[in-house]
């Protein structure tokens, strides 16, 4: 599921299959997700701790997936972030804080399955999860694709796929049908800052839109499709 609240919807109807939330409003209180036994994605050095700061409170071990930007430009662990956020799995993880689950992404241009953006993205996130093995982080599963992506690169399926629209019997590619955000795909709340010199870079499916200076992007889950604005 997407968020902490359809998590704990879930476990409330009795479903205890592993559930992962991944998108968290700032401040989030991961203290019932972990009680519930629900699986937590992080997407910064702040999300972490703050999810660690709920094991603490808690008591309750915290099964960890870390969502990491390989392109994407919107939501996700930057590669300036991502050596902070291995050390601090490590320590968590001997100390009993935390079991490692998994990494993620999410494509750019999964509706254009021969866009070789898709390969460079697959190969970030192969690069990524050797280098957290080599720094003794060993994540159980990998994952990358949407629908889209399931339905016409196989060859990117790693070790699970993530369908959202395409659970309902709707095309995820446009030339196919209608196309739609779905839970299972990415509709993104959070705020990031750009690093410094991300003038000119390209933000979001498609890569459509273009931050032209150092920009604060906020992404708004409002309608649809979901609105990507910049200032």
């Amino acid at each position: 599921m997407a968020t902490i609240d359809e998590a704990l919807a879930l476990r409330r109807e009795g479903i205890r299959s592993p559930v992962l939330a991944w998108l968290h409003s700032p401040g989030t209180d991961f203290g019932a997700a972990l009680q519930a036994d629900v699986e937590v994605a992080v997407s910064s050095v702040r999300q972490l701790a703050e999810l660690l700061d709920a094991v603490e409170r808690t008591s309750h071990t915290a099964t960890v997936t870390v969502k990491v930007d390989t392109g994407l430009n919107r939501n996700g662990v930057s590669t300036v972030e991502y050596p902070q956020v291995l050390t601090l799995l490590r320590r968590a993880k001997a100390d009993g804080a935390v079991r490692l689950r998994g990494i993620m992404s999410h494509l750019v241009h999964g509706d254009d399955p021969d866009n070789p953006f898709n390969d460079l993205q697959a190969q970030r996130l192969t690069d990524m999860t050797a280098h957290a093995r080599d720094k003794g982080v060993h994540f159980e599963i990998a994952h990358l694709c949407n629908s889209p992506a399931a339905m016409t690169r196989p060859d990117l399926a790693f070790d699970m796929v993530r369908t959202g629209i395409a659970v309902y019997g709707q095309s995820p590619i446009p030339e196919r049908g209608d196309m739609g955000p779905a839970p299972g795909d990415d509709t993104e709340m959070p705020c990031r800052t750009g690093p410094p010199g991300a003038r000119r870079r390209r933000v979001s499916y498609g890569h459509t839109w273009v931050a032209e200076r150092d920009t604060t992007l906020a992404l708004l889950p409002i309608g649809s499709p979901t609105v990507c604005s910049g200032h």
